[in-house]
């Protein structure tokens, strides 16, 4: 009975090893939005020079490259756009070219090839999801994003081929949420 109990007692240490850790759930400071993520990701600011004029980016990334996790990267990123250019609320062919430009942009960014996109929403608001490969090393970059307004939110993930379609991209998207 004693030997049971110890190898019940020594399988159940190796098993709980292999078991994920339980996500957290993320609300940016500016109360924008929510999501669940493994960890704590790293806050930055940048202003991107673009042709409509400089553009004020704020990005939460979490590097995981090399925790034992199926994706590389998570990433939120949103930017607010003049309201007179981009808009959720513009007629649909300007949305849609605003969403073609958003991922042309970041194809050609990583010098990456779109395998797939989807029209997707959250709420009312207009999105894509969008799958790139890029890298010798054949990475994939799953770009959720949604247009709320004249604010884009950018929702990334990235794995290699071998790990492509894991559950934990879905879990992460899935999760996103507007506070305000």
């Amino acid at each position: 009975m004693k030997t049971r109990n110890i190898l019940f007692a020594i399988a159940s240490i190796v098993l709980c090893s292999f078991m994920l850790p339980d996500w957290m759930l993320f609300q940016d400071a500016g109360n924008n939005f929510k999501v669940n993520i493994p960890q704590k990701p790293t806050e930055s600011e940048q202003t991107v020079n673009s042709e409509i004029g400089d553009l004020y980016m704020k990005i939460f990334m979490l590097d995981q490259s090399e925790a034992k996790d199926d994706n590389l990267v998570y990433g939120v990123i949103y930017t607010d756009y003049p309201d007179s250019l981009v808009s959720s609320e513009f007629e649909k062919e300007k949305v849609n070219g605003f969403f073609t430009g958003a991922i042309e942009g970041a194809s050609t960014n990583i010098e990456g090839i779109v395998l797939s996109q989807e029209v997707v929403s959250y709420k009312k608001f207009p999105g894509r999801l969008v799958k790139i490969q890029f890298g010798e090393e054949k990475m994939n970059m799953y770009m959720k994003m949604f247009l709320v307004k004249n604010r884009v939110y950018i929702l990334q993930v990235i794995c290699t081929a071998k790990k492509d379609k894991n559950k934990s991209i879905n879990k992460f998207f899935d999760s996103f949420a507007l506070v305000n």
